[in-house]
């Protein structure tokens, strides 16, 4: 029978440690759930900023090729101008000269 009592001791010993270690394990469980309840709120909000910034980042880039093929669009007409004036230019030129030689004007060089 002081066997039994002691086994019944060392069970309700044991019993009391394993009862402990339930309770701290049960608290670090709800604080590692209270952290990753914490994560998953900053986890969206990122999430939420990232997708805000993506989109404006798209917004800059769409108006920025927009700009851009504008710009190439004036540069085109910019450079079709400039040809045609110097087309103009080098026609009232030679224009010029031949007049110049036709009426025995001398050279200003």
């Amino acid at each position: 029978m002081a066997d039994t009592q002691y086994t019944i001791v060392s069970l309700r010993e044991l019993n009391t440690k394993l009862i402990v270690e339930i309770t701290e394990l049960k608290e670090k469980y709800a604080k590692v759930e209270a952290e990753k309840a914490e994560l998953e709120i900053k986890n969206t909000e990122l999430l939420k900023q990232i997708m805000k910034e993506n989109n404006k980042h798209k917004a800059d880039h769409t108006k920025l090729k927009e700009d851009t093929t504008n710009l190439k669009t004036k540069n085109t007409e910019l450079e079709a101008e400039n040809a045609f004036s110097t087309e103009e230019i080098l026609s009232t030129l030679s224009d010029t000269s031949n007049f110049n030689e036709f009426n025995n004007v001398p050279n200003s060089n």
